[in-house]
């Protein structure tokens, strides 16, 4: 019985052996062959392609924390794994993302899986996209003024921009500007924004801007809160989708209050020995009266500036002489006071019974430090300072008392190729187109063929137009008066051989009106 047992277990010992030997020779052990990594790189929204070709069933994926970026493509599908058969070559294809990326770069890293085996087959990687953001300034001439260009369409810009990016700009106060003032011109790529706008600078009406458009932004001093220093801000320019990437600090700096000093006076004031003003707008002498309204200066300064009036003396100097006023405010000095503040100089002189004479105005700065006109002049010489010449801003000068030259208003700037055209101004009581206090100006013309002339008058009087006799008609051009001649059929039908007419001058404020006489002496 033992004997048959252990035969029995014998027997199925050999069988299993017999079993397991055929296996072994007909089912060898299949091990996942995985190919070499492939590794590219590509600008956003492309593609790229790798083959492989598995010995076993396999699956390829993409991270699922790379989404944004990666995904595979099949066919028509945007997946994030694919599968397939053993041995059977098959090309993947990798998809990217079409935003672009300026900051941070993204890779995938592509896994294949066979038999519970996963390596990694596939390494791509976005490239970062170029970044485009440049701030441009406005040009200056050269006399600190902007330089305009000529705008076709609504997007071409007002002013000339420089053709290199700059990182700091100081602004400028131009001549007949309000403030201090510069311009800036933003080209970017991406949405963006502006951080750090300091309080003395005019508010901006949005703080966020739009990729691919050019903006320009002007930056305009807030006078009212000007510092008393020359200061320095940053600002910070960011990308909207990114807060806390800074595209660019660009620095502004302001002159501040204490450094503003601009007088604005003209060249010269002339005077009368009446002490009449001679306006060049009026083209004729006016009224002290009406002198105080026109012969003025201005003063815009950010501290207590000083103006003086000083006569050159041949052994000493003097400053403010009797014969001269300059009438200016004082400074508001006050804690609420602007920062930069404007005076007018009002500059009259009083009548002259000697010679002519000359003084010259002084418009010095608080920074000059000085206090009263004693400072003005050197103790050892009686002379004005070397250091005080450079704030000399005008002159005044005064006819003396036997007068100067008689100034016409009246002007001819072009007459006739055919005759003469003479002007002259009517002073002979005994002529009988004299009028008494009323200024006569008569225009001669002689010549009867197509006569004409045209003449100018000041500013603040017209003529009106359409006017005339039978034969003298005046027609106004532009800025000027055209008075023409019509030659009669009939000579003998103009008495004495003169056309004569008279045109009054209209006022606009003036308190006496002045009359023109045009006479034709086709007896000449």
């Amino acid at each position: 019985m033992k004997q048959l047992f252990l035969n029995l277990v014998k027997g199925m010992f050999a069988g299993v052996c017999l079993l397991m030997a055929g296996c072994s020779d007909d089912d060898p052990e299949i091990t996942p062959e995985f190919p070499e990594t492939f590794t590219q790189t590509v600008a956003s929204g492309k593609t790229c392609t790798f083959e492989i070709t598995p010995n076993m069933d396999w699956v390829v994926s993409v991270p699922t924390e790379t989404a944004e970026w990666f995904w595979i493509q099949d066919g028509e599908q945007r997946v994030y794994s694919v599968r397939g058969l053993a041995d059977a070559k098959t090309s993947i294809t990798i998809c990217t993302s079409d935003v672009p990326e300026y900051y941070d770069t993204h890779t995938c890293e592509v896994s294949l899986t066979m038999n519970n085996r996963t390596e990694i087959v596939a390494r791509i990687t976005i490239e970062l996209s170029t970044l485009v953001f440049n701030v441009y300034t406005a040009e200056l001439d050269g006399n600190g003024d902007f330089q305009y260009s000529t705008p076709q369409t609504d997007t071409d810009p007002m002013y000339i921009y420089g053709s290199e990016p700059q990182s700091s700009v100081e602004l400028t106060w131009p001549d007949g500007k309000g403030t201090f003032m510069q311009f800036m011109r933003i080209e970017s790529n991406v949405d963006w924004g502006i951080k750090g706008w300091p309080e003395w600078l005019q508010a901006l009406t949005t703080t966020e801007y739009e990729a691919g458009k050019t903006n320009d932004i002007k930056l305009w001093a807030d006078l009212s809160k000007l510092p008393a220093q020359t200061t320095t801000a940053t600002l910070t320019f960011y990308d909207q989708q990114k807060e806390d990437a800074t595209l660019k600090s660009f620095q502004v700096t302001i002159p501040g209050a204490s450094t503003v000093f601009t007088p604005g006076f003209d060249a010269e004031y002339k005077f009368n020995a009446a002490g009449e003003y001679w306006s060049s707008m009026m083209n004729q002498w006016v009224p002290a009266e009406w002198g105080m309204i026109l012969s003025k200066g201005t003063i815009r300064s950010g501290g207590n500036a000083k103006v003086y009036a000083l006569v050159e003396g041949t052994s000493a100097d003097e400053v403010n002489p009797s014969w001269v006023t300059l009438t200016m405010d004082e400074w508001d000095q006050s804690a609420e006071a602007e920062p930069i503040q404007e005076q007018i100089v009002e500059i009259s002189v009083t009548a002259n019974e000697g010679e002519a004479r000359t003084a010259k105005i002084l418009a010095l700065p608080a920074s000059a430090g000085v206090t009263g006109a004693d400072q003005l002049l050197d103790a050892s010489t009686g002379k004005l300072k070397n250091d005080y010449a450079k704030y000399v801003v005008s002159t005044i000068s005064q006819e003396s008392a036997s007068g100067g030259e008689e100034t016409m208003l009246v002007s001819i700037v072009e007459n006739t190729n055919y005759g003469g055209v003479a002007l002259s101004q009517i002073t002979d009581t005994s002529d009988p187109y004299y009028i008494e206090g009323t200024s006569v100006f008569r225009i001669m013309i002689t010549s009867a063929m197509g006569a004409y002339a045209k003449f100018q008058l000041p500013e603040y009087v017209y003529m009106a137009p359409d006017m005339g006799s039978a034969y003298i008609t005046l027609v106004e051009d532009k800025e000027t008066y055209q008075v023409s001649f019509t030659l009669p059929a009939d000579l003998d039908s103009i008495p004495d051989g003169k056309a004569v007419d008279m045109f009054t001058v209209y006022e606009t404020w003036m308190s006496s009106p002045f009359k023109i006489v045009v006479e034709v002496d086709v007896s000449l």
